[in-house]
């Protein structure tokens, strides 16, 4: 399959745009940079994550005959779910701490059960479920109608989503609405999941897919740059808007331009020819979802054990220490499974 070096390099810098997210590096010292980075440069990263997926898993399974794309699917919702089977047990060590802490009871036993197949085991890693029920909607859908109709039933969703997230101070003036947010946040909660946020950008992704060759031949790298540049005043000027009246009650995670910036983004990236090793790029691309996957365990560990310490305490110290922690816990998994074959399906 061909090698997009472009999307391994934006990968791996999106890994470390989360990292930046969950730590707010410029908290202690700049209000502008650190609403600059949480609310308008990170937020693009996990969309970009569930498009690149939706891209890479429809380019193959359309390359493929149609009675060999059963089996493949299967193959690839199998390997997602072993890596979240894999995370679950690492992360429920910190469960079980939180739990011995007084925070057991069956309600919350039940609560886990419930986060397990619906939200997520633990934070961050509800990418993988939310990956898995995304692809696998977009496929059975894919049996009966086109990308473009899946992508257009997930943009309406997706409004569902908006209002849910970052436009719920605004649309839950009107009770009815109000309602039937409560009763959703009754159940869940977050709005993040394969209905509510993968399945617009995974759908994307395989559109991206099916026009691969016609969007490379049309434009250049300089040309496709041009509306990611507008998309993204567009998404900063609305992620403003959003802080500035109060809307965003339930997370800033989703806004209208989120959308077309990731759709523009992931087109440029395809016509823009990087010069980076064959190497270097699986290098990148192993370590952008080790680090993606693995950052919640020194992030648990500072925020359980060491909260009050100067490296917590200082925004700057904090994510350069969880930086080269989740690097280094990359690394020694990346290492550790040249001996151990099994740590392989962690990543």
């Amino acid at each position: 399959m061909k090698q997009y070096k472009s999307l391994d390099l934006a990968k791996f810098v999106s890994a470390i745009l989360i990292i930046i997210l969950h730590t707010a590096p410029f908290a202690t010292y700049s209000n502008v940079l650190n609403f600059g980075f949480r609310n308008i440069i990170t937020v693009i990263a996990v969309p970009f994550f569930f498009l690149t997926s939706g891209f890479l898993a429809f380019k193959k399974i359309d390359s493929l005959e149609k009675g060999k794309r059963n089996a493949y699917v299967f193959q690839y919702l199998k390997r997602i779910t072993v890596m979240y089977l894999i995370w679950t047990a690492v992360y429920f060590v910190f469960v079980v701490i939180k739990w011995t802490r007084g925070d057991f009871s069956i309600f919350s036993v039940l609560e886990y059960i419930k986060d397990f197949f619906f939200e997520g085991s633990y934070s961050t890693i509800w990418f993988l479920p939310a990956l898995f029920g995304a692809i696998l909607i977009v496929y059975l859908l894919h049996k009966r109608i086109s990308y473009t109709s899946i992508f257009t039933i997930f943009c309406f969703v997706y409004l569902f989503t908006l209002g849910g997230s970052s436009y719920y101070g605004l649309v839950t003036d009107v009770p009815f609405i109000k309602a039937v947010y409560d009763a959703y946040y009754s159940f869940f909660d977050s709005i993040k999941n394969a209905v509510c946020f993968g399945g617009i950008f995974v759908s994307m992704g395989a559109m991206v897919a099916e026009r691969e060759e016609a969007i490379t031949k049309s434009t250049t790298a300089k040309k496709a740059i041009v509306p990611v540049i507008i998309c993204a005043i567009l998404l900063a000027v609305e992620e403003f808007l959003v802080a500035y009246f109060g809307w965003n009650d339930k997370g800033v995670d989703t806004v209208i331009m989120l959308v077309p910036f990731t759709y523009f983004f992931v087109r440029f990236l395809l016509c823009w020819n990087v010069n980076i090793s064959d190497s270097t790029c699986v290098a990148m691309r192993k370590y952008s979802i080790l680090m993606f996957l693995t950052q919640r365990i020194p992030l648990s560990i500072m925020t359980m054990f060491f909260a009050e310490t100067i490296i917590v305490q200082n925004s700057m110290l904090y994510f350069a220490f969880i930086l080269f922690s989740t690097i280094l816990i990359s690394f020694l998994i990346l290492k550790a499974s040249k001996k151990i074959s099994w740590l392989r399906f962690a990543y």
